[in-house]
C-alpha cells in the first residue's frame, strides 16, 4: 500500500515522496519512504524520523517506542529508504483495535542548496520538513471496500441471488472476526489466482450486510437508521461490533412513542434491555396526560398481556418506574403458567 504523495520544495526543486507499507517478514510490517517518480530530483542525502501517531497527534505510548531515527541515507528513486522490521504486527492490530486512525508522521531533514556538501555532517547543512499527511483507516477502507484485486474473500446471499459481495479475511478478521466464524457456511474455491474463500450468508440480505461491512471497513455507519435501528440490531449483535450496538440502541430509545411502546416492550423483553424497558416506562409515565383514559386503559391490558402480570402491578411499575417489579411478575407468571 502506498500513502498519497507529499511535497517538499526546496527553492527551484520539487521533491516528492511516499510511505510505502508491507507485511514484513517475521511477524513484522515493513515501511519504506520512497521518492516518487514524479520528483524532479533523483537521489538526495536525508535524515529521517518516522513516528506512529495517536488521534491527539502525539506518539503512541510514549517517545521512544515506535520513532526511529538513522544516520544520513542516500534516497533514490530506484533505492527507498526502508524498515523491514517497522513494528510487530500483533503490536499494530492493538493499536488499531484503541482508534480509529492510525497516522504515520515523517521528519525529514533535506540538505540545504545554499550548502555544497556532498554528504551533508552539520544541522545547518539541512532543510528540516515535518509531514504528516498519511492516509488514515477510513480513506484506506473506501478504497478496499468490495474491492476484488486484493481480495480473498466472497459473500454469497441465499436471500438476494447473484449479489455478490469482497471481502479481505485480513481486515475482517481484525476489524470483526465475528463475520468470519457466524456469517455463514464457508467453503473454498480454487482460482487461477489462488485459494478464494466464499461465505453463503443465510439470515441477511446483501444490501444490509453491505451496509454492515462498509461500516466495518470505514466506520461509515448505515444510513438512515430511524427506521430501521430494530433491523439492524440482531445482525450487529450477533456480529459483536460494540460501537454500532451502542448507536443502534441509542437511535431505539429516540423512537419510543405511545403508540410503539408496546412493540418495544416486547423487543426489550426478547432481548433482555433493562435501561430500554426504563426509559420506555419513564416515557409512558411522562405522556399518559396526553392520552385519552379510554386510550390509556388500552395500553395498560396490552402492556399486561406483555408482561403477564396484572393492570395493578403495570400501573404501580409504571408511576414508579420499576421494571424490576414487572420482570419479578413476569417471570413468576411463567412459573405457575398464567
Amino acid at each position: 500500500m502506498r500513502s498519497p504523495k507529499f511535497q517538499v520544495k526546496s527553492y527551484d526543486k520539487n521533491m516528492d515522496f511516499s510511505i510505502r507499507v508491507s507485511e514484513g517478514k517475521n511477524g513484522y510490517l515493513a515501511l519504506a519512504l520512497a521518492l516518487d517518480e514524479s520528483s524532479e530530483v533523483d537521489k538526495l542525502h536525508v535524515k529521517t524520523k518516522v513516528s506512529l501517531l495517536g488521534n491527539d497527534m502525539n506518539m503512541l505510548y510514549n517517545k521512544t517506542d515506535y520513532w526511529f531515527r538513522r544516520g544520513v541515507r542516500l534516497l533514490s528513486k530506484k533505492e527507498p529508504i526502508s524498515w523491514p522490521e517497522y513494528i510487530k504486527l500483533d503490536d499494530l492490530y492493538k493499536l488499531l483495535g484503541k482508534q480509529k486512525d492510525l497516522p504515520i508522521m515523517v521528519e525529514l531533514q533535506i540538505p540545504n542548496p545554499t550548502h555544497n556538501a556532498t554528504e551533508p555532517k552539520n544541522s545547518k547543512d539541512y532543510l528540516s520538513s515535518k509531514v504528516a499527511e498519511c492516509q488514515s483507516f477510513s480513506d484506506l477502507g473506501r478504497k478496499l471496500f468490495n474491492d476484488s484485486k486484493y481480495g480473498d474473500l466472497k459473500f454469497e446471499f441465499i436471500k438476494s441471488p447473484g449479489q455478490v459481495l469482497n471481502g479481505h479475511r485480513a481486515i475482517i478478521n481484525i476489524r470483526a472476526p465475528k463475520v468470519l466464524d457466524s456469517a455463514g457456511k464457508m467453503k473454498k474455491v480454487e482460482t487461477d489466482y489462488g485459494t478464494m474463500h466464499v461465505i453463503e450468508v443465510e439470515d441477511v440480505d446483501g444490501d444490509k450486510f453491505a451496509e454492515i461491512m462498509e461500516y466495518i471497513y470505514t466506520d461509515i455507519e448505515p444510513k438512515n437508521l430511524s427506521g430501521r435501528a430494530i433491523d439492524f440490531y440482531h445482525i450487529v449483535k450477533k456480529y459483536e461490533l460494540k460501537h454500532l450496538l451502542e448507536v443502534i440502541e441509542h437511535e431505539i430509545h429516540r423512537q419510543v412513542t405511545v403508540e410503539n411502546a408496546v412493540v418495544l416492550i416486547k423487543f426489550a423483553e426478547a432481548n433482555n434491555l433493562l435501561v430500554l424497558k426504563q426509559h420506555i416506562f419513564e416515557f409512558i409515565r411522562e405522556n399518559a396526560n396526553l392520552m385519552s383514559p379510554e386510550n390509556w386503559e388500552k395500553l395498560l391490558n396490552e402492556l399486561v398481556k406483555v408482561m403477564r402480570c396484572d393492570i395493578e402491578t403495570v400501573r404501580y411499575a409504571i408511576h414508579n418506574n420499576d421494571v424490576e417489579l414487572l420482570n419479578k411478575a413476569g417471570v413468576q407468571a411463567k412459573k405457575t403458567g398464567n
